[in-house]
């Protein structure tokens, strides 16, 4: 299991959702849970202990995981430029993980509007692992779905629906230690959520770039 810095994981990993081409990292490693050293899989099968950086939606304001979560376990704002944090109490955050989106409302005292923020969100991930893709428009195209640097197959590898936007992986992705890309296209542009890419960034690159071709302006 790599470690590091927390900052260093956070500058790779800040995202801006739903604009125009956003990046989107998640995991890249397990928070350490005491007396579990690989994480949350040691007492429960059903979920993995990972993370998401985000930031609230360009397009509605929401903030979304797309990551689905059985339970969040710990909320921390954080301020990019200054470099400030601080952690949300569970009283001042709902979460509801049938569209992932994560409903905050800051506590009074917070020196930054809401939209200032990256939030990193620490939870219990689905295992085989299952996403919303917030934002999905239709009728611009198909998600582009990539494993290990190749292009996943529909109702081998993954089922998806795109009435509730909802991704669930056949094949027995871990959230956060697979490697795997999913890229789907908004009404503002189009969104690349992805974890691990390190040893394949070339090829799927070049997955992306091909997809991308298909996504109609």
């Amino acid at each position: 299991m790599r470690k590091s810095n927390f900052f260093t994981v956070t500058v790779m990993a800040a995202v801006f959702l739903l604009g125009v081409s956003s990046v989107i990292f998640s995991g890249c490693k397990t928070p350490q849970i005491e007396g579990e050293p690989n994480g949350a899989a040691v007492s429960d099968p059903d979920s993995v202990e990972t993370y998401v950086n985000t930031t609230p939606s360009k397009i509605d304001g929401k903030i979304s995981t797309i990551t689905v979560f059985n339970s969040i376990t710990k909320l921390t704002a954080i301020h990019m430029k200054s470099r400030w944090r601080a952690e949300i109490p569970e009283s001042n955050y709902s979460y509801n993980p049938k569209t992932t989106v994560l409903d905050v409302n800051l506590p009074a005292g917070f020196p930054y509007k809401r939209y200032e923020l990256v939030y990193h969100i620490i939870g219990k991930a689905k295992k085989p692992a299952v996403f919303v893709l917030a934002g999905y428009d239709e009728q611009r195209g198909e998600p582009g779905v990539f494993f290990d640097a190749k292009t996943a197959v529909e109702g081998k590898d993954y089922t998806f629906d795109p009435a509730t936007k909802t991704l669930t992986c056949i094949r027995k992705i871990d959230a956060d230690t697979d490697s795997y890309q999913i890229c789907w296209p908004t009404a503002k542009g189009s969104v690349n959520f992805s974890n691990h890419l390190e040893k394949n960034d070339d090829a799927y690159r070049r997955l992306y770039i091909e997809w991308l071709k298909r996504v109609k302006s």
